[in-house]
């Protein structure tokens, strides 16, 4: 199981198969939530994709957001270890 942040990282990088991942944990859940507001199968499934456009077109403008993650993920790891001591 990958962290989002080394996905991102790995897309941002060139590696496709890795928005795939992105898809393929994000998809249901942004499926069910679609589905709650919008009452046809096919627009909500038009809006997931449109989602997913728009992050791939948008691709450039994550990383601050990546980075800011991953940060946030090596202070997380940082404390357990602390702790453990």
């Amino acid at each position: 199981f990958q962290k989002d942040s080394a996905i991102i990282v790995s897309w941002k990088s060139g590696d496709d198969a890795a928005f795939e991942i992105l898809y393929m944990k994000y998809w249901q859940k942004l499926y069910a939530f679609a589905r709650r507001t919008t009452p046809q199968e096919d627009d909500a499934k038009d809006l997931i994709q449109d989602v997913f456009a728009q992050l791939w077109s948008q691709k450039d403008q994550i990383e601050a957001a990546s980075k800011t993650a991953e940060k946030q993920e090596q202070q997380e790891y940082t404390i357990k270890k602390t702790n453990e001591i």
